[in-house]
């Protein structure tokens, strides 16, 4: 479980969360100012940090900063028994994780480290498979153009306003070498080079049109043919983010022509359906779920490849 430490002025109250903490099975220490925690933080780091906001000589926000320096993974709870928006606004802004107002029973403050740790955990995995897919492509670095060139999936992060599509940045992957230049790709030369012509109305119709309970939608048609007029399938799943009149979608193309790409598709449905709940779950803490999505999506497209061989 958890390492957690409690920095409260009053002992009943550091003995009170302590127990609560406990029963669920995490470590926790306890400190009864900035300084005895930064001591204790110095000889052992922690997972999670729960402190009152106004202790005896210095205050709660003077150790977020402190944390926030030193110790960047540890999050911070806050707690007050005067709450007010000025304050509430501050701690949020300089990286606390929660602002809880006290009284506080057991199920409260439990709930918000669960959450906290939810959090930590999905940045580190983040992390790590940034980490991993930084490896894969140094390791690839010398035959990259040419595996580029035959991955069958592209990452695609796009936004649709009222003056219609348009791409946030340059596909990742290639579906054959259709894309063409990566850095000069545009929504138009995107889609025209991926989706056939007959069959594209129905593809900008589908990523605009409503998605499912985890803010997928998912669509099949017909790709841009082979050279040599061999019709193609494309499936295409995209996690949706609505804000105004925008839509933001980060999608997976994948080719799915050949019989043996079939896995492949159903590997990346599953994946994605299993992020985007997970996200969603993380949203309704902190907000849109998008940033804790890329490190998953980007590897995607190399598990699509891996697909084709299961």
């Amino acid at each position: 479980m958890a390492k957690i430490l409690i920095v409260d002025d009053e002992p009943s109250i550091r003995l009170t969360f302590r127990a609560f903490l406990e029963d669920d099975g995490h470590h926790v220490r306890a400190a009864e100012s900035v300084e005895d925690a930064v001591a204790q933080l110095e000889a052992e780091a922690v997972d999670a940090v729960v402190s009152d906001i106004l202790l005896e000589r210095s205050s709660g926000i003077e150790l977020l900063k402190i944390v926030q320096d030193r110790w960047p993974d540890t999050k911070v709870l806050l707690i007050t028994g005067e709450p007010n928006v000025t304050t509430a606004a501050n701690a949020v802004r300089l990286g606390a994780f929660d602002y809880l107002s006290k009284p506080l029973d057991g199920p409260t403050i439990r709930k918000s480290v669960v959450a906290a740790l939810r959090m930590q955990e999905l940045e580190r995995e983040n992390a790590e498979l940034r980490a991993r897919l930084a490896d894969r492509r140094s390791a690839s670095q010398a035959s990259e153009t040419e595996s580029i060139r035959h991955l069958p999936a592209l990452l695609i992060r796009a936004r649709r306003n009222r003056h219609g599509w348009r791409l946030a940045q340059p596909p990742q992957g290639q579906l054959g070498a259709e894309i063409g230049r990566e850095a000069d790709a545009t929504w138009e030369t995107c889609v025209a080079a991926l989706v056939d012509p007959t069959h594209r109305e129905a593809f900008e119709e589908a990523l605009a049109g409503p998605t499912d309970d985890n803010g997928l939608v998912h669509w099949e048609g017909r790709a841009v043919a082979e050279a040599d007029g061999e019709p193609r399938w494309l499936c295409v799943t995209a996690h949706c983010t609505d804000t105004g009149n925008e839509r933001e979608i980060e999608a997976i193309a994948v080719d799915v022509t050949h019989p043996h790409r079939r896995h492949a598709r159903l590997t990346v449905q599953h994946r994605m359906r299993a992020v985007a709940t997970l996200a969603r779950g993380v949203s309704r803490q902190v907000g849109a779920p998008l940033r804790y999505l890329s490190g998953h999506l980007e590897l995607l497209a190399d598990m699509a490849s891996e697909a084709q061989h299961p």
